[in-house]
């Protein structure tokens, strides 16, 4: 390691510098008499209002068994233990309140050799943080109400990407006024850990919290990021001059190096400005809130397509075909999990096009295939519906449908005066979504509902019309069953993570999507260069009925199990086996029932005859 220039290798030395290291970024020390003014006012300010409120003896009301048990559910599972070896799993009543564990995090695509390219992650005690949520449910709402329409991290019933949502709504307005627009990203350097706590907690007083909870939260404590949006240089420059006076007022640092100036509309402007006596260059683009800004106000397709890729890999290595032995089942929900979750993150407040779904959907169909072992002619619908998976084009449907829920279910927020907006005055609305999404605003919404009803019934009923009209049209698929609400009603469900019976699935997906290669298709393929004749009978055209039904070659194979098959049939009904046989659905059995044996041995007798052929 390498601290303050020097290299260490030493285990004691190194240990040593990162007591150094940590002890320093957690001073506070004021470097200007400025800020040593101020924060020597705001500790008589809170001693003065220590003794008011002990005088006043105001207690803390005596926590509820309702308020403890609430505040335990909200704990999330999985977390480290805290510095007493305890975690919410197993709770139990800490020895400790104020004590933590401080572990060195190594940045993302930094150098593991320099001290500064750590994140120091506080562990606390896991009792602090059941006293801290039920602390939080108290003071809320008195705090909610003063806190700025604009902040959206740590926001109940809000997320950075409304803040995102904003961004992206002005940037599309003054595109259409044909104004620069700059956006400033401005990052408070080493952000909690350098925050004056005598000043947090003199804010909090005069926000109206006081009594003896004021005391007691002092008492426990003894990344925030900003944006500007502005017009032009001149505001940009006071903006920041602003910024930088009202961050010496409460001690924070901003961190220059971490800041950027980002036009999000064409311009022909290029300036710098600056930061005290830092300057802020003009940058090209820029990452606000884990989504990529530039002037194009666009989605940032190939970089989303090489993050998939990336992620999957990682995860299940190169090549992802079925014959890994993993069921398709498996391999698809780790693509759901969290592949898809990284490629599409923020899109639903983005401007993207029918181009950038399309090439998000390749990639998708690309893995699906291959988890399947099937071809790349496979139809889509084929390739989708036997994994029951979403299409891109769906889950980008359902995420702007759930964030417009969350607009309308919040109708004092910005956001909401924004949507409002745009449906009043963007011109080329189109007038039938306009009146619907109209009659949305004005009815109160229940979010868990909104999600459930109209979303998740109206996207499944919608695809499953439009899965039917398209096998309508593609003769392949006549003997694939497409299941009513096909969304959630896997083919491959039954298939478990063994080589042999992945590759029993991979054949049974083959025969069902018209991709198992006979001899009709070779004869089709090579424009009747080859024939269509069954090279095993040397009688009839090998198509799926002569392969599975009528080869002389395969009979004795196939009657050994269509006997089995017939006695299970005919145990449930007598009768039924040769109904069967009457309507044609025979083949249909063989090819969609969940038994592999009869599929499997024709396809291994007919491999064994081909090959002793030749």
């Amino acid at each position: 390691m390498v601290f303050n220039k020097n290299a260490l290798d030493n285990p004691e030395e190194i240990s040593d510098g990162w007591r150094d290291y940590f002890s320093e970024l957690f001073n506070n020390d004021i470097e200007n008499e400025i800020g040593a003014e101020k924060l020597n006012l705001v500790k008589i300010q809170n001693e003065i209002i220590e003794s008011i409120e002990k005088e006043n003896l105001q207690p803390i009301e005596r926590a509820t068994v309702d308020e403890v048990q609430s505040s335990i559910c909200k704990m999330k599972t999985g977390k480290s233990p805290d510095v007493n070896e305890i975690s919410s799993e197993h709770f139990k009543c800490a020895r400790k309140i104020k004590s933590g564990t401080v572990t060195p995090v190594l940045k993302t695509d930094k150098d593991k050799m320099y001290p500064e390219n750590y994140r120091g992650i506080t562990v606390t005690n896991t009792f602090s943080t059941v006293l801290e949520s039920l602390l939080k449910d108290r003071i809320e709402p008195t705090l909610l109400p003063k806190q700025s329409k604009l902040q959206r991290g740590f926001t109940e019933k809000a997320s950075s990407l409304n803040t995102a949502f904003i961004v992206t709504q002005t940037t599309d307005c003054y595109k259409e006024l044909l104004r620069e627009l700059f956006l400033l990203t401005l990052d408070a350097q080493k952000a909690f850990d350098k925050l004056n706590h005598e000043i947090l907690f003199n804010n909090l007083y005069h926000d109206g919290i006081c009594g003896g909870i004021w005391i007691l939260l002092r008492n426990l404590y003894r990344n925030m990021s900003i944006q500007v949006l502005a017009e032009n240089q001149h505001e940009v420059q006071a903006l920041l001059d602003i910024v930088e006076n009202c961050t010496k007022r409460d001690l924070v640092t901003i961190n220059p190096n971490k800041s950027d100036l980002v036009p999000i509309t064409k311009c022909q402007s290029n300036f710098s400005v600056y930061l005290g006596k830092d300057e802020i260059t003009q940058k090209s683009e820029t990452k606000h809130l884990g989504l990529i800004r530039n002037s194009k106000n666009k989605l940032n397709t190939e970089d989303r397509l090489k993050l998939s890729r990336k992620t999957l890999y990682a995860l299940l290595g190169p090549g992802l075909h079925a014959r890994k032995g993993m069921s398709p089942i498996v391999a698809y929900k780790i693509w759901t999990m969290y592949v898809i979750p990284r490629a599409l993150y923020g899109i639903e407040v983005m401007n993207f096009t029918e181009s950038d779904i399309l090439k998000l959907e390749r990639l998708q169909l690309k893995v699906c295939r291959q988890i399947q072992g099937l071809p790349d002619r496979t139809a889509n619908i084929a390739t989708y519906s036997l994994l029951v998976v979403e299409p891109v084009e769906v889950v980008v449907d359902r995420l702007l449908l759930i964030f417009l829920g969350n607009l309308l279910h919040n109708k004092e927020t910005l956001e909401f005066k924004i949507l409002e907006r745009q449906l009043t005055f963007k011109v080329l609305q189109n007038a039938m979504v306009k009146v619907t999404l109209l009659k949305l605003l004005e009815n109160e919404l229940d979010t868990l509902k909104w999600k459930k009803k109209p979303v998740k019934k109206h996207i499944i009923h919608y695809w499953d019309d439009k899965w039917q009209k398209e096998k309508q049209q593609k003769s392949t698929l006549k003997q694939l069953n497409i299941q009513s609400h096909a969304i959630g009603n896997a083919h491959q469900k039954s298939v478990p993570n063994c080589h042999i019976e992945v590759k029993k699935a991979e054949v049974k997906a083959r025969l069902l999507t018209g991709t198992y290669t006979l001899q009709v298709n070779k004869a089709k393929f090579s424009n009747n260069k080859e024939t269509a004749k069954c090279k095993m009978c040397l009688n009839d055209t090998e198509d799926l009925e002569h392969f599975l039904l009528l080869c002389d070659r395969l009979e004795d194979v196939r009657r050994k199990h269509l006997t089995t098959l017939k006695c299970y049939i005919e145990n449930i009904k007598k009768g039924t086996y040769k109904d069967l046989e009457k309507d044609g659905l025979l083949m249909k059995l063989i090819l969609d029932s969940t038994c592999e044996s009869v599929r499997t041995s024709i396809h291994l007798k007919r491999t064994t005859i081909l090959i002793l052929n030749k």
